[in-house]
């Protein structure tokens, strides 16, 4: 099944209910979009096709949000609201990849992941950051956190977290450069940052790819995201997403007829990648969408990287084909080689970079939600929940179901989105919505108590996972219920010093049972 008969005809939001995602998604699954390749390139032509018009705004809709609306009934009859599509168009430009007898590479256009401030390399604990967002628009719960990106990209990052202490693994012509660079940036000096890791980058651009041994475009793509880190952390973004984009060519084909002349966004990656590789390049174009929107790029910018992520995770990581060609060219199987990523690059085994494929899907899904197409969203967000939480006898670390509980509270907001209209919310839409709110509050309360200290991405998840039921409790006209659990919320809050959470759980302590309620300021993005 196509991406676009998925996200438009197949993917009925009201009708979804947790029973039957429960029996499908942990049992067979049977009801999830089958994502490909060649499905997401139909649905981003449909995208392309079914612009807003010049001057509309991509997130209105013919709903009107911010009329005040009555509490639902059990006989309230609603349907979903249409939303007017995202652009999906390409921008051009783009730069020939490093290949293996090339001596120098053009610069092209990028973005770049994981590095912490001062432009030092993420090390591994990095995934564990959570982006807080405010909501765009004034709202009386405002945010409801719909923007918290509890699933993040860390596998951008690992390469160079200990480079320091692994110099023989770069090319001697680097390695004075690279150390000089992390020295530079530890110590806060983040214009001798840039300057030799600057040289470092373009020396390396000009070596041949096997001066860097095993897993070389691993290597490679490092320099350059360190490099991004501190432009980034510098506050020069527009600098960071182009060298991020120069990062992503070296992992590109430009062997195919065009490929040169085509945009970044629609190319293949290289054949000779390695696994660990392919994931680097995942994480590259997700950051690339999360600096679009930084830097406030149009929409479809951000778009076609996300998209691309998501292209590159079902074409290249997650095809059988990609995965049994490793195995035979290394004549090893996939434990051996997941081994020697693991112990050659200070990686994390790959079974738990489960988190790095469900994120492009998350973020995708997020950006569809913003934008008003909880369709579109939908499919997304249950496609990550599968790769997070994958059926028995596969383990889900705490970690990964903390991850999935949170997605499962977007996806009761995406079905209060969709169960409205100007006059209440449809009550089955209510209804749906609360057993997903509740399903992920205890995947989380469960997760929590098996950890013995806290855990940050757990600990968010689970004040976000009891504002949103307290939400979906106000809306049922449980004013009693939805302020014990806006309290219980706070006090989870003021427990981790998520100020975002204390400041979101007071106001709506302060307005709860107020008249009128509406939709936007309860659900704003």
């Amino acid at each position: 099944m196509s991406l676009r008969s998925g996200l438009r005809a197949r993917v009925s939001i009201k009708s979804l209910s947790y029973a039957a995602y429960k029996h499908s998604a942990w049992s067979t699954r049977s009801h999830l979009p089958k994502f490909n390749s060649e499905g997401l390139a139909k649905y981003r032509t449909y995208a392309t096709d079914n612009n807003p018009p010049p001057g509309s705004d991509a997130r209105t809709s013919n709903v009107p949000w911010g009329e005040p609306i009555t509490k639902a009934s059990p006989s309230g009859n609603s349907t979903s609201s249409s939303k007017t599509t995202p652009s999906g168009t390409q921008a051009s430009g783009a730069s020939p990849s490093h290949t293996s007898n090339s001596d120098t590479t053009t610069k092209a256009s990028a973005g770049g992941a994981g590095s912490t401030a001062g432009g030092e390399p993420a090390s591994p604990e990095f995934e564990e950051f959570v982006e807080r967002e405010e909501a765009t628009v004034q709202s009386k719960y405002a945010p409801v956190w719909t923007a918290l990106a509890i699933i993040t990209m860390s596998l951008a990052a690992f390469g160079l977290g200990r480079v320091w202490h692994d110099m023989p693994m770069w090319p001697r012509e680097v390695r004075r450069d690279l150390f000089s660079g992390f020295q530079a940036n530890r110590r806060g000096d983040n214009t001798m940052g840039i300057l030799n890791l600057s040289r470092a980058w373009e020396t390396a651009k000009s070596l041949p790819i096997e001066k860097f041994g095993e897993y070389p475009f691993l290597k490679l793509s490092g320099i350059a995201i360190a490099l991004a880190g501190a432009y980034d952390a510098s506050g020069h973004t527009e600098l960071a997403y182009e060298i991020y984009q120069e990062a992503l060519s070296q992992l590109q084909d430009f062997t195919t007829p065009g490929a040169e002349s085509s945009d970044a966004s629609s190319r293949s990656l290289r054949g000779d990648l390695s696994t660990a590789e392919r994931v680097r390049a995942v994480a590259i174009s997700a950051k690339l969408g999360e600096l679009a929107r930084k830097l406030h790029k149009p929409p479809m910018e951000e778009e076609k990287w996300l998209a691309y992520s998501v292209e590159t995770v079902l074409r290249d990581i997650m095809g059988v084909e990609s995965v049994k060609n490793e195995v035979t060219a290394k004549g090893r199987d996939s434990d051996e080689i997941a081994k020697d990523v693991t112990e050659a690059m200070k990686l994390p085994p790959l079974w738990a970079l489960r988190h790095d494929l469900a994120a492009p899907f998350e973020a995708l899904g997020s950006f569809y939600a913003r934008n008003g197409n909880p369709k579109f969203a939908m499919p997304l967000y249950f496609q990550a929940i599968s790769l997070l939480m994958p059926p028995s006898p596969q383990v889900t670390s705490r970690r990964d179901k903390c991850r999935a509980a949170h997605i499962m509270g977007q996806i009761s907001e995406l079905i209060i989105r969709a169960g409205s209209d100007g006059a209440g919310v449809d009550h089955q839409a209510l209804v749906e919505a609360e057993t997903w709110a509740k399903t992920g509050l205890g995947i989380t309360t469960e997760a929590r108590r098996s950890f013995k200290e806290r855990e940050g991405i757990c600990e968010v998840a689970y004040a976000f996972m009891l504002y949103n039921l307290a939400l979906i409790r106000e809306l049922s006209g449980d004013q009693s219920k939805a302020r014990e659990l806006f309290v219980e919320s706070l006090d989870q809050s003021k427990a981790i010093g998520f100020r975002e959470g204390i400041k979101n759980a007071e106001k709506a302590i302060r307005v709860v049972g107020q008249e009128p309620v509406t939709i936007s300021s309860l659900l704003p993005y």
